[in-house]
């Protein structure tokens, strides 16, 4: 119709002033309120209505730096046209929020400015014509009044606090009898309770295998409680023997059946010296495997316990203290001589809301900055920083545990920060691949002393590489990374939204998808890695263009490594979003509050310690610390796994490798 024509050829011959005005916005923090007071009445304009009127609410802290407000034409003829209306809320108490020429710019603007207070929101500049009784939505609670009191509400109140007056006087010799009562079936119940979980913990212990090794090298002990155990010179096994003479990676697998000890293997090995793929072990028997001698030293396995008897102040007095406690605490107040009901108020509040309560863990790390500092190892020694590898240098190569590839500095901490952690505690070495340097992203330095590495100015290009490089190698380190392998890709700028790009435009930038994934191959191939980490492409949620595409070079890679039999991962990760879990079902959670063996301190403390390395970049030295303290959990989905692939016990994952197989993305 010719009103929807309209809308379409205004939005047209404004488009362009839109755009501008767009990219003036930052959608990463905050913008000057002049840019921000210029898009939105554009932005309204291309929005079609029915021609009531178009409502702008500007939220802002009220300083206006740039004096914008105090020379601000009024708003555009077209929108007054449409009783087009501008409030605003802004901050109010200790001076912060009170410029006058915004409430002159709210006046004209037809609007109100609401303050908002410690004690709640409160209208400034009420619109003309508005009754002084009307109340804004935005009211405080306190201003807020309900309706007079009921005379039945008034007698219901009388008659139950006469009730309690009378009470107060009988009560005393009642209430010494029931606390006295009551903590003997407490104490009755507690140790009962101990008794129990006691017991259940004693039937609770697996059996344990002690294992004794012999080689040239010397001797070694292993005790084993989880089965089915791996033994063997590969890393991920149970008992880890050590590197093999022959070079080739060997294990063979320990259950426990029927009270035996079953060995199994896929080729066969000299038990007892006759080769066998399968065999009944006992105490005493020996297994060869490369270089080394394995003797089933001992098998230990507790004896069951039966469980305590229920005591009689479980069955019946419990019921009957609990339906009594019950009378006396609606009848009674437990102690003075307080009224059961209060008297019936005409003026009633909001409730309150409590924000979820974190781990303890976080509460002690948001409590004090001093439990961020870097932990002394057992040994007092402190961890080695990576190797950084420049672009077109050779990678230096050798057998890793794990590769994780991602595309910006800071992004290994964000999103991989607890995972590699634990992978370190474990012992397990692996190496980070950047596929940019971040050289095209802003230079934000809230947290940072002028000198030496940084300027007292935004840095760029090579000033800006080098301090981000040298920042990604300090946080890396604290993650116990082995080797930092720079790609130095191409980075695209994202300072606004207009600067989004597809990933497949970011592949092309970076040389193709074929030249992209034959890198990633070579690393895929040269380091080994049973893990692999990245990014998720395509993803299933919205993900920054860059990391997509990321994820979609590290997915071909593997797929094509795969088809060819020469793909050495056996798991592959993707990182997802902490608010973005829903878009993916079930994924992996991995706990950032359990505390790493080697230095009493959580897995979290060592993410956040990295994050405040990224000394250039606010999301992460600011945003991203505040953010994981208030995350429960690191997320992964699974991309690939190997069903005969068990999870690395430092990863906390109760999951099998079938069930992990079965999780698989397509």
């Amino acid at each position: 119709d010719a009103r929807r024509h309209c809308n379409i050829t205004c939005m047209a011959r404004e488009a362009e002033a839109v755009v501008q005005a767009a990219r003036r916005v930052e959608p990463w923090g905050t913008s000057p309120i002049g840019p921000a007071l210029q898009f939105a009445p554009l932005y309204a304009r291309t929005i079609p209505g029915s021609g009531a009127g178009v409502d702008l609410l500007v939220v802002t802290d009220g300083q206006d730096h740039s004096s914008y407000l105090g020379t601000a034409p009024p708003l555009p003829d077209h929108l007054l046209a449409r009783n087009t209306t501008v409030s605003a809320i802004t901050l109010g108490g200790s001076g912060a929020g009170q410029s006058g020429a915004l409430e002159s710019w709210v006046a004209r603007g037809g609007g109100r400015l609401i303050t908002v207070t410690n004690g709640g929101p409160s209208q400034r500049a009420p619109s003309p014509g508005a009754s002084p009784q009307t109340q804004h939505e935005l009211s405080s609670p306190d201003d807020v009044q309900g309706p007079a009191p009921t005379d039945l509400e008034l007698v219901r109140w009388a008659a139950v606090r006469a009730l309690s007056a009378w009470l107060v006087v009988a009560r005393w010799n009642f209430l010494a009898s029931v606390v006295l009562g009551a903590v003997a079936i407490a104490l009755a119940i507690l140790r009962h309770r101990q008794r129990v979980r006691a017991t259940v913990r004693h039937n609770a212990e697996p059996a344990q295998l002690v294992l004794e090794s012999r080689s040239s090298s010397g001797r070694q002990k292993f005790t084993l409680s989880r089965f089915p155990a791996s033994v063997g010179t590969a890393s991920r096994c149970s008992a880890y023997l050590g590197k093999a003479a022959s070079g080739k990676r060997g294990s063979f697998t320990l259950t426990l059946e029927n009270g035996g000890v079953l060995f199994s293997s896929a080729e066969k090995m000299n038990v007892n010296g006759v080769p066998r793929r399968e065999w009944r072990v006992t105490q005493g028997d020996q297994i060869r495997i490369d270089r080394y001698r394995v003797e089933i030293a001992e098998l230990i396995a507790p004896e069951e316990m039966p469980m305590p008897p229920v005591p009689f102040v479980r069955t019946i007095p419990v019921p009957l203290f609990a339906l009594v406690a019950v009378v006396l605490l609606f009848a009674l107040r437990p102690f003075g001589g307080q009224i059961v009901m209060e008297a019936p108020a005409a003026t009633t509040r909001a409730p309150v809301l409590e924000p979820d309560p974190l781990p303890v863990a976080a509460q002690a790390l948001r409590a004090s900055d001093a439990a961020l500092a870097a932990p002394a190892r057992p040994n007092g020694t402190t961890p080695e920083p990576p190797a950084v590898i420049a672009p077109g240098e050779p990678p230096r190569f050798f057998d890793a545990d794990y590769l994780a590839i991602h595309a910006h500095p800071d992004d290994e901490s964000l999103d991989f920060g607890v995972l590699l952690s634990r992978l370190d505690a474990a012992g397990l070495n692996g190496v980070v691949v950047l596929l940019t340097d971040g050289q095209s992203g802003r230079d934000q330095y809230p947290r940072r002393e002028v000198g030496g590495l940084y300027a007292a100015y935004d840095m760029t290009g090579g000033q800006l590489i080098r301090a981000r490089v040298s920042e990604t190698r300090a946080a890396m380190t604290h993650l116990g990374v082995d080797r930092y392998v720079r790609l130095g890709l191409p980075n695209h700028p994202y300072n606004s939204l207009s600067d989004t790009l597809a990933p497949g435009d970011v592949i092309e930038r970076w040389g193709g998808i074929g030249r992209l994934t034959a890198t990633i191959s070579r690393l895929l191939e040269g380091f080994q890695p049973e893990i692999l980490i990245s990014p998720d492409g395509p993803s299933g949620a919205y993900e920054h263009f860059e990391h997509e595409a990321t994820g979609i070079a590290v997915r071909t890679a593997l797929q094509e490594l795969q088809r060819a039999g020469r793909s050495p991962v056996r798991a592959h990760v993707t990182s997802v979003d902490p608010l973005q879990t829903a878009a993916y079902g079930r994924v992996l959670q991995i706990s950032p509050w359990e505390t790493d063996p080697r230095t009493g301190s959580t897995y979290r403390a060592a993410q956040l310690r990295a994050l405040l390395e990224h000394r250039t970049q606010r999301d992460a030295s600011v945003v991203g610390v505040e953010t994981r303290l208030a995350v429960p959990a690191e997320y992964y989905a699974v991309s690939y796994w190997d069903a005969a692939f068990d999870p690395p016990r430092a990863l906390g994952l109760s999951e099998s490798g079938t069930e992990l197989s079965a999780m698989a993305r397509p």
